[in-house]
């Protein structure tokens, strides 16, 4: 199950060219489309841990792209510890868990 939920994130970063959007835009389309795409089984299942390193990889991946030099900023720490707030998934599925206890 969660192996599809991967191939559509992938599915859905294979149209949009990386180089041709700016960092803003590329920060709106992880928040708001990819990092969206597990919550719709997150609050009944918990994601494995290889998985959630996958998607917070993929996203990373789309953000910097290749030039690690350009890496000074964590994309999935909160803005107050300096990062880009977009939040770990592992974090995000506990949080969603945490409703039917």
């Amino acid at each position: 199950m969660w192996r599809s939920v991967i191939g559509r994130i992938e599915k859905k970063l294979v149209p949009w060219k990386r180089n041709f959007l700016s960092t803003d835009e590329r920060l709106t389309l992880i928040k708001v489309v990819i990092s969206n795409i597990p919550t719709y089984y997150m609050p009944i299942f918990k994601i494995p841990v290889g998985i959630a390193q996958r998607i917070e990889k993929l996203q990373r991946s789309f953000f910097w792209g290749d030039r690690v030099e350009n890496r000074k900023v964590h994309v999935c720490q909160s803005k107050g510890n300096g990062g880009l707030g977009i939040g770990r998934v592992a974090d995000k599925n506990k949080a969603m868990l945490a409703k039917w206890v």
